[in-house]
Protein backbone atom coordinates (compact mmCIF):
# COMPACT_ATOMS: atom_id res chain seq x y z
CA UNK A 1 0.00 0.00 0.00
CA UNK A 2 1.02 3.11 -0.84
CA UNK A 3 0.26 6.29 1.12
CA UNK A 4 -0.90 9.16 -1.13
CA UNK A 5 0.28 12.10 1.55
CA UNK A 6 -0.07 14.60 -0.91
CA UNK A 7 -3.94 13.61 -1.22
CA UNK A 8 -4.00 13.12 2.76
CA UNK A 9 -2.53 16.75 3.16
CA UNK A 10 -4.93 18.37 0.53
CA UNK A 11 -8.04 16.90 1.50
CA UNK A 12 -7.33 17.93 5.16
CA UNK A 13 -7.16 21.33 3.49
CA UNK A 14 -3.06 22.34 4.60
CA UNK A 15 -0.50 23.76 2.28
CA UNK A 16 2.99 22.28 2.79
CA UNK A 17 3.51 25.77 4.41
CA UNK A 18 0.96 24.48 7.20
CA UNK A 19 1.82 20.87 7.71
CA UNK A 20 5.40 21.69 7.71
CA UNK A 21 4.66 24.17 10.68
CA UNK A 22 2.41 21.91 12.47
CA UNK A 23 4.75 18.86 12.17
CA UNK A 24 8.36 20.46 12.52
CA UNK A 25 9.90 18.95 9.60
CA UNK A 26 10.78 21.57 6.35
CA UNK A 27 9.05 21.86 3.15
CA UNK A 28 11.70 20.43 1.93
CA UNK A 29 11.33 16.93 3.65
CA UNK A 30 7.25 16.60 3.39
CA UNK A 31 7.99 17.64 -0.32
CA UNK A 32 9.64 14.74 -0.74
CA UNK A 33 7.98 12.25 0.81
CA UNK A 34 5.25 13.54 -1.44
CA UNK A 35 6.94 13.86 -4.84
CA UNK A 36 9.23 11.02 -4.54
CA UNK A 37 7.91 8.75 -1.14
CA UNK A 38 11.54 9.45 0.66
CA UNK A 39 11.08 10.06 3.72
CA UNK A 40 12.32 8.85 7.08
CA UNK A 41 9.86 6.20 9.15
CA UNK A 42 9.16 9.50 11.90
CA UNK A 43 8.42 11.75 9.32
CA UNK A 44 6.15 9.40 7.71
CA UNK A 45 4.39 8.95 11.64
CA UNK A 46 4.33 11.93 12.16
CA UNK A 47 2.43 13.31 9.02
CA UNK A 48 0.09 10.37 9.73
CA UNK A 49 -1.08 11.20 12.63
CA UNK A 50 -1.20 14.93 11.33
CA UNK A 51 -3.25 14.12 8.36
CA UNK A 52 -5.45 11.06 9.35
CA UNK A 53 -8.82 10.72 11.35
CA UNK A 54 -8.72 9.58 15.34
CA UNK A 55 -10.53 6.47 14.40
CA UNK A 56 -7.22 5.20 12.52
CA UNK A 57 -3.68 6.36 13.83
CA UNK A 58 -0.72 6.92 11.63
CA UNK A 59 1.28 4.64 12.94
CA UNK A 60 -1.32 2.01 12.60
CA UNK A 61 -1.61 3.30 8.56
CA UNK A 62 2.35 3.05 8.57
CA UNK A 63 2.62 -0.37 10.54
CA UNK A 64 -0.33 -1.82 7.76
CA UNK A 65 2.00 -0.12 4.82
CA UNK A 66 5.19 -2.19 5.89
CA UNK A 67 3.33 -5.19 6.66
CA UNK A 68 2.08 -5.33 2.69
CA UNK A 69 5.27 -4.73 1.16
CA UNK A 70 7.06 -7.14 3.92
CA UNK A 71 3.71 -9.66 2.28
CA UNK A 72 4.91 -8.50 -0.94
CA UNK A 73 8.91 -8.97 -0.89
CA UNK A 74 7.87 -12.29 0.91
CA UNK A 75 5.79 -13.50 -1.55
CA UNK A 76 8.81 -12.76 -4.45
CA UNK A 77 11.84 -14.37 -1.99
CA UNK A 78 9.35 -16.92 -1.50
CA UNK A 79 8.78 -17.69 -5.67
CA UNK A 80 12.46 -17.59 -6.20
CA UNK A 81 12.99 -20.14 -3.58
CA UNK A 82 10.45 -22.27 -5.35
CA UNK A 83 12.57 -21.46 -8.85
CA UNK A 84 15.70 -23.24 -6.25
CA UNK A 85 14.30 -26.09 -4.91
CA UNK A 86 13.22 -27.27 -8.47
CA UNK A 87 16.74 -26.68 -10.12
CA UNK A 88 18.21 -28.22 -7.11
CA UNK A 89 15.63 -31.53 -7.43
CA UNK A 90 16.25 -31.64 -11.03
CA UNK A 91 20.35 -31.91 -10.52
CA UNK A 92 19.06 -34.47 -7.58
CA UNK A 93 17.06 -36.54 -10.08
CA UNK A 94 20.25 -36.25 -12.88
CA UNK A 95 22.85 -37.01 -10.11
CA UNK A 96 20.77 -40.26 -8.85
CA UNK A 97 20.06 -41.23 -12.24
CA UNK A 98 24.05 -40.81 -13.10
CA UNK A 99 25.16 -42.69 -10.35
CA UNK A 100 22.47 -45.41 -10.57
CA UNK A 101 23.67 -46.03 -14.36
CA UNK A 102 27.38 -45.68 -13.16
CA UNK A 103 27.33 -47.86 -10.60
CA UNK A 104 29.53 -50.50 -12.72
CA UNK A 105 32.11 -47.66 -13.28
CA UNK A 106 33.92 -48.76 -10.08
CA UNK A 107 34.35 -52.23 -10.70
CA UNK A 108 37.66 -53.65 -11.57
CA UNK A 109 38.19 -54.20 -15.21
CA UNK A 110 40.01 -57.34 -16.80
CA UNK A 111 43.90 -57.48 -15.13
CA UNK A 112 42.70 -56.36 -11.67
CA UNK A 113 42.64 -52.27 -12.42
CA UNK A 114 39.69 -49.85 -11.67
CA UNK A 115 38.33 -48.45 -14.89
CA UNK A 116 38.83 -44.32 -15.33
CA UNK A 117 41.54 -44.50 -12.14
CA UNK A 118 45.01 -43.09 -13.12
CA UNK A 119 48.06 -44.91 -12.69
Amino acid sequence: MQINFKKLREDGGLTLEQLAEKSGYSVAAINGLELHGQGSPRLNARLLELLTPETRSGGEMLREAFAQKNHADAVTRLRELEGEIAALQRIHADLVEIVNRGAGLARPAAGGKYRGTRK
